[in-house]
């Protein structure tokens, strides 16, 4: 597998999250609700062809964001477009969708430990769990412990940081492993 299939979609379909100032200039048909995200090429095709090719996308999108997160050169906005096309995985996919889970967590974890986070990473992070964190619990037990010690070193080192919002990702880590 490539490693970029995930970038490549997006820069082939011009796909790219519109700020919220602009998203009243689009087409209520393209718009989820008020509060979603918006793309500027969003189009059923564009959405077929990330159904077809979901499972080699979501590698893809962490296996190069662990390769950010290693790197220190994050760039939030490439991240965050496959929270619209996110439909849920099956439970038979759910093994292979909390493998890569679990890998960001470790990941986010090491990054944090680097000094290696900001607000839009934080807040990035509260939107992952928000939005498509229950997915990984649908998967078998041999997964439990490692993310109930992922999400404990996680949950440790977010109060340390003590900024603002970081409490929300905080409640949500209290969620999933109480």
């Amino acid at each position: 597998m490539k490693n970029n299939v995930y970038k490549e979609f997006l820069v082939e379909n011009d796909f790219k999250e519109i700020e919220k100032k602009y998203r009243e200039e689009y087409s209520k048909e393209f718009q989820l609700n008020k509060n979603s995200l918006l793309f500027s090429n969003f189009n059923k095709n564009i959405h077929q062809k990330y159904l077809e090719n979901k499972i080699e996308i979501t590698e893809s999108y962490f296996k190069n964001l662990e390769n950010d997160f290693l790197n220190k050169s994050v760039e939030i906005s490439d991240y965050y477009p496959i929270f619209l096309l996110e439909d849920g995985f099956d439970e038979s996919q759910s093994k292979f969708f909390a493998t890569y889970f679990l890998q960001f967590i470790k990941n986010l974890n090491i990054a944090i430990s680097n000094e290696y986070y900001n607000n839009e990473i934080l807040d990035f992070t509260w939107n992952i769990f928000d939005r498509i964190f229950h997915e990984c619990f649908h998967c078998e037990q041999e997964f439990e412990e490692e993310y109930f010690k992922e999400l404990t070193k996680l949950k440790k080192q977010i109060m340390k940081i003590d900024k603002q919002d970081e409490h929300l990702i905080k409640q949500k880590i209290e969620q999933f492993i109480s």
